[in-house]
C-alpha cells in the first residue's frame, strides 16, 4: 500500500495509518515527530480517516497558502547537493545555485534555449562574485 501512493503527502498519511496499526506507535506526539508533521496535523487526518476512511484521507483537497517558490525536482537536486561533502561552502553560493536553476528552467521553458547559451553576466551574477 505504501509503494502505491504517489505523492510525499499520501504516503506519509498511510504510514501514519501503519505506524498505529502496527502498533509501532501509541500516541499523536510519537507519529508526529516520526513523520516530522505537527500534532494537529495528525489530528486532522485521523479525524479524516475516522468520517469517510481511506479514501476521504487520501482525497485530493484544494490547497491554500502562496505558491512554492521552487519546484519539488529543484528541492530534491539541492538537498542532494547539500549533502555533497564538496559543496556549498556559504548560503550565497546556495542563494546563487537557486537563481541560476530557476532562471535556467524558466528560458528552457518559454523555448528560449538559445538564450541559455548566449547569457552573460546578470547584475545579478556580479553582485555575488563581487561581495566574497
Amino acid at each position: 500500500m505504501l509503494k502505491k501512493e504517489k505523492t510525499i503527502l499520501a504516503y506519509n498519511k498511510v504510514q501514519m495509518l501503519y505506524l498505529f496499526q502496527s502498533k509501532q506507535v501509541e500516541i499523536v506526539r510519537e507519529v508526529s515527530a516520526f513523520l516530522g508533521k505537527s500534532e494537529a496535523t495528525i489530528h486532522r487526518w485521523l479525524s479524516q480517516y475516522r468520517k469517510g476512511g481511506l479514501e476521504n484521507l487520501l482525497k485530493n483537497r484544494q490547497v491554500f497558502g502562496r505558491p512554492k517558490k521552487f519546484s519539488v525536482e529543484i528541492a530534491a537536486t539541492l538537498q542532494q547537493e547539500l549533502r555533497d561533502p564538496e559543496g556549498f561552502k556559504s548560503y550565497k553560493e546556495v542563494h546563487l545555485w537557486l537563481w541560476l536553476i530557476n532562471h535556467l528552467l524558466l528560458l528552457w521553458k518559454n523555448k528560449n534555449k538559445s538564450q541559455i547559451f548566449n547569457c552573460r553576466y546578470s547584475e545579478h551574477l556580479s553582485v555575488y562574485f563581487l561581495t566574497e
